[in-house]
């Protein structure tokens, strides 16, 4: 009976004494695959965009087409190259 007892109480202590921090984690953890699963659901809308544009052929397009196309290609280079370069000096 003593041992039921003493088994009792150290299980209450311990479950008492961890069982915030493993909810917290829990939090963590969740916010984790929530961010995961955001991140896939982007990274497929990129991967399938850039399948489609994949498949244009530039030169069976009408002019207007090309044109953004072209436009769409030089703005995006130009705000590559806008940004600024890291360097890993302090």
């Amino acid at each position: 009976m003593p041992i039921a007892v003493v088994t009792a109480l150290v299980t209450t202590f311990t479950l008492s004494r961890f069982a915030p921090r493993l909810e917290a984690r829990s939090v963590r953890i969740k916010a984790a695959w929530a961010a995961l699963d955001a991140f896939s659901g982007h990274l497929l809308t990129i991967l399938s965009a850039t399948a489609r544009l994949g498949n244009v052929n530039p030169d069976k397009t009408d002019a207007p087409l090309r044109g953004r196309m072209q436009g769409e290609c030089d703005r995006q280079r130009h705000s590559w190259r806008s940004q600024p370069t890291i360097s890993n000096t302090p």
